[in-house]
């Protein structure tokens, strides 16, 4: 039996009820630690990474929305009007500093850097690190 209690909400509201006792009511903003995928999406649980505040997938006015950053290739988006809005995320590119030159996956880079973000140090693919064999 699993130990997580599932509760299920309306975009924009901070009330989610359980979801296997109804009376079971859980109100918060924060960032939820997992969501479930819609079956046509495979299904199955999926970590959230982090939450970002971005412009509507789907409204032509594009206003600010929440976007939930998953452990998966999808991210969903929390619109007031048009509900959750399930995408699928680009992956985000960096180049390799290494002799291939290459644009790479960024989960699959090697960082000598403190702060990849803050670009203070090298960033080597798996290949031009020498890891490509670990």
């Amino acid at each position: 039996m699993s130990d997580t209690m599932w509760f299920e909400r309306e975009s924009g509201s901070p009330v989610a009820k359980g979801t296997t006792d109804p009376t079971s009511l859980l109100i918060s903003d924060d960032t939820p630690d997992w969501v479930r995928l819609p079956d046509e999406l495979g299904g199955g649980r999926v970590k959230v990474e982090k939450a970002v505040v971005g412009p509507c997938p789907s409204c032509k006015s594009k206003h600010a929305v929440r976007h939930l950053v998953l452990g998966a290739p999808f991210g969903v988006a929390e619109c007031g009007m048009a509900g959750f809005l399930w995408y699928a995320q680009k992956e985000e590119k960096v180049r390799c500093d290494g002799p291939c030159g290459l644009m790479v996956g960024a989960d699959t880079v090697v960082v000598d850097a403190t702060d990849r973000n803050e670009r203070d140090g090298i960033v080597l693919c798996a290949a031009c690190a020498g890891e490509e064999d670990e």
